[in-house]
């Protein structure tokens, strides 16, 4: 690509319990744990 690049790259857990979601249907088949992953990319044009 053109132009400056910036990448960015973040993985983190959240626990959905936290956001007041449960799994009432079928319990201990989907963790209360998750993982997040982005990955950011930029570019500034000259």
């Amino acid at each position: 690509m053109p132009g400056d690049l910036i990448s960015v790259v973040a993985s983190f857990d959240i626990k959905l319990s936290d956001f007041g979601i449960t799994n009432s249907m079928i319990p201990n088949r989907v963790s209360d744990k998750i993982q997040i992953t982005a990955n950011l990319v930029g570019s500034k044009i000259n």
